[in-house]
């Protein structure tokens, strides 16, 4: 499922609006989405949870129903025309359930509100797209991606692309101990040169830089810097070549001495 589709479904399953097996892939997809999307989702939910996309709950007079009723009595007594069979007659009916009344107002209601929702939807991700198309996003995603086209073709490849795989950094031990809430995620498709590492990160400690390095297959040591960078606590991504599969990575924080101490490594991934 793509992040386009696993919004659409977000925004239907805030509505109600999923049958059990578009429920139960989009919860699957749900759980493996990262922190930061999962983060995304349940605020888009609960933005929609609080607006009144749907008609108000009203109660027709009691006027209104006996003069439509009166109306379709009307229209039964009518002849059919000059030609029509003498022999077959139209009757009102003595009694018309006051539940199939409200059921059948109900259902009406019901309708209107469930096409007005699926318009809204439908206009909301029309938006998106065209937002996409143009780069339209905030200035601090477009400048962590790039800039002008460039920044608007990262867009759509990391938000809608389906062939663009993402793989994402898990926080160490260390990390979760000293309160370490950075995230990391290697985005990479096979018509692109290098990879690309997207991140948000608190920013280092004084005088020191974050730096991913390239582990040895038995994470013993570290055999190559990738990348050294600062951090603003804002989304930026920087490009790290090509990996292979099976590539172990490491994120450090090194001093001016350029040290590498994998001990204190602060996420982690086997691509």
């Amino acid at each position: 499922m793509t992040l386009q589709e696993l919004f659409e479904n977000a925004h239907l399953d805030a509505l109600g609006m999923l049958d059990p097996a578009e429920q139960a892939a989009f919860e699957k997809a749900y759980a493996e989405a990262s922190p930061s999307v999962k983060a995304q989702l349940r605020a888009e939910q609960a933005r929609w949870a609080a607006q009144q996309v749907l008609l108000p709950e009203v109660e027709p007079s009691e006027d209104l129903k006996s003069r439509v009723l009166a109306a379709v009595a009307e229209a039964q007594l009518v002849p059919a025309g000059d030609d029509a069979d003498e022999a077959l007659s139209f009757s009102t009916a003595r009694r018309v359930s006051r539940w199939w009344r409200v059921s059948s107002i109900g259902l009406a209601t019901a309708a209107v509100a469930l096409l007005m929702a699926f318009v809204y939807v439908g206009q909301t991700n029309e938006r998106l797209r065209e937002d996409l198309s143009r780069g339209g996003f905030d200035d601090s995603i477009r400048l962590a991606l790039g800039r002008g086209d460039e920044a608007s073709t990262h867009l759509r490849d990391l938000l809608l692309a389906p062939d663009v795989t993402r793989a994402a950094f898990v926080r160490t031990a260390l990390a979760e101990s000293t309160g370490f809430t950075g995230q990391m995620t290697v985005l990479s498709r096979s018509s692109w040169t290098q990879s690309r590492v997207a991140m948000i990160l608190p920013q280092a400690s004084p005088g020191r830089q974050y730096c991913l390095v390239e582990v040895s297959p038995d994470g013993t040591q570290a055999e190559r810097k990738l990348q050294t960078f600062d951090s603003n606590g804002l989304l930026q991504s920087v490009t790290v070549g090509a990996l292979e599969k099976g590539t172990r990575l490491a994120l450090v924080t090194i001093g001016a001495d350029g040290r590498v101490d994998l001990s204190g490594a602060l996420m982690t991934l086997t691509i």
